[in-house]
């Protein structure tokens, strides 16, 4: 997702200053706008620990998707109290541990070497699964994530924290592809200072991934156990 920063923007310099005066503990880890469909993005943090992601846009953002929406057609008064409802509700913040630091960097990870991520289209699919782009005569192979990480990445999904591609959309290979959006990136670089976290990412993830051929034997880890 291609986005509009702040500093380039009247609108968003307009959002951010009547959040800002609403927030106590909270701070702003990423605010920006989309350049496809304007839809306005806001992470913010409690402690640094615990997130939040709300959108504020004229559209609504999908199937089974649980992040605070805020329309934002309508006036300040009323996107004020919207906001400030969505701050108050604790189901909707949740902790970004070392683990989810570290889900963000793997998805960014395989996409870099060609993979792509994908969860199901519907709930009666357990597993999220990946493909290789660089299988010929074309990619066909599904391989399926264990359950444990399928289950994290639809939750990480549904409150917003990291973006697919719809499920309506029109290449039926390409439905729900799973990608990481520019405020994951932003929560990626607040952490990265973290020994905490890199080190998790580095001991649990990247030491035990060879992404060369993910379909190699130290790559098992990552999959179910019948693939």
């Amino acid at each position: 997702m291609t986005r509009i920063r702040v500093e380039d923007d009247a609108y968003l310099q307009h959002v951010q200053e009547y959040i800002e005066p609403m927030l106590n503990r909270e701070k702003i880890v990423s605010l920006y706008r989309s350049q496809i469909s304007q839809s306005v993005y806001l992470c913010l943090s409690d402690d640094d620990y615990y997130h939040i992601v709300l959108r504020l846009s004229d559209h609504n953002g999908g199937y089974d998707r649980a992040f605070q929406e805020i329309d934002s057609t309508a006036n300040d008064l009323t996107i004020r109290s919207k906001i400030h409802q969505a701050l108050y509700r604790e189901d909707a913040w949740i902790p970004i541990t070392p683990r989810r630091y570290a889900i963000f960097k793997l998805v960014q990870a395989l996409r870099d070497n060609n993979y792509r991520m994908f969860i199901p289209t519907t709930r009666r699919q357990k597993h999220a699964y990946i493909i290789d782009c660089d299988e010929q005569p074309k990619p066909t192979t599904r391989l399926k994530l264990n359950a444990e990480l399928s289950q994290e990445l639809r939750k990480l999904t549904r409150l917003g924290f990291l973006s697919t591609t719809g499920a309506k959309k029109r290449r039926k290979n390409r439905r729900n592809e799973v990608y990481v959006p520019p405020l994951a990136h932003d929560i990626i670089e607040c952490k990265r200072a973290d020994k905490t976290y890199e080190r998790y990412w580095l001991k649990n993830f990247d030491e035990n991934l060879d992404l060369s051929d993910v379909k190699l034997p130290v790559n098992k880890w990552l999959f179910a156990k019948d693939e």
